[in-house]
């Protein structure tokens, strides 16, 4: 669950790091990947219900229409999931994937399926690049 949140994802890191010498690197991203789904259930719902209408309003900004405007809109609907999928994959928080998540109208079992994912491959390529430093 620490590998979610911004503040905890470096040293949940280097507990994966740590663990790769002693557990089984396959079931630990399974079980690690489940314990991120959980915090990240807990952002998305927060962000998606709380910030609703902030998200609204910053998505007619200009900066966010400068940017957003040049890309085809059915490129779009698979670019966003596929970028907040590196994000929530890799050891940045996942706060930021998880707002781009909730701006994109996806249900919760695709979210679910994109999210586990995502954090399974992170977490094993962080137990896999542990268990080969040892």
């Amino acid at each position: 669950m620490l590998y979610t949140y911004g503040f905890t994802s470096a040293p949940a890191s280097a507990i994966f790091i740590i663990l790769a010498e002693q557990q089984n690197i396959y079931l630990a991203a399974l079980i690690g990947g489940a314990g991120a789904l959980v915090s990240d259930m807990v952002i998305f719902r927060f962000v998606r219900h709380s910030f609703k209408n902030e998200v609204e309003k910053l998505a007619n900004e200009k900066i966010v229409m400068f940017i957003v405007n040049p890309i085809p809109k059915k490129l779009m609907k698979y670019f966003v999931p596929l970028f907040a999928g590196f994000i929530i994959a890799s050891p940045f928080p996942d706060e930021i994937g998880m707002t781009l998540l909730a701006t994109v109208n996806l249900s919760n079992r695709n979210f679910v399926l994109i999210d586990f994912c995502c954090n399974v491959i992170g977490i094993f390529t962080i137990l896999a690049i542990g268990k080969a430093l040892v």
